[in-house]
């Protein structure tokens, strides 16, 4: 999550496509900030500090080459729920 100070001009939509790549994504932003930004999304003011989430990053992906080197193809199997 980052901190981001309303601008003049800004909307919602806007701060959506700059932080988080797509503006369609704004109602996360206004969820997270609703008792600022009050029951109309539609009005915010310059100033105004709002948290906004990032870009989710890419899962951390498990090595399974080196899984299954350790534990072995049974160790794996097992750890994977085929026995």
């Amino acid at each position: 999550m980052v901190e981001y100070t309303v601008q003049e001009g800004d909307s919602l939509y806007l701060i959506a496509e700059k932080i988080l790549g797509d503006g369609n994504r704004w109602p996360e932003i206004y969820a997270a900030n609703a008792e600022v930004i009050g029951s109309n999304p539609d009005v915010i003011f310059p100033n105004q500090v709002l948290v906004v989430g990032t870009i989710e990053e890419e899962p951390m992906r498990l090595p399974w080459g080196l899984l299954v080197g350790l534990a072995g193809v049974g160790g794996l199997l097992y750890y994977k729920g085929v026995f």
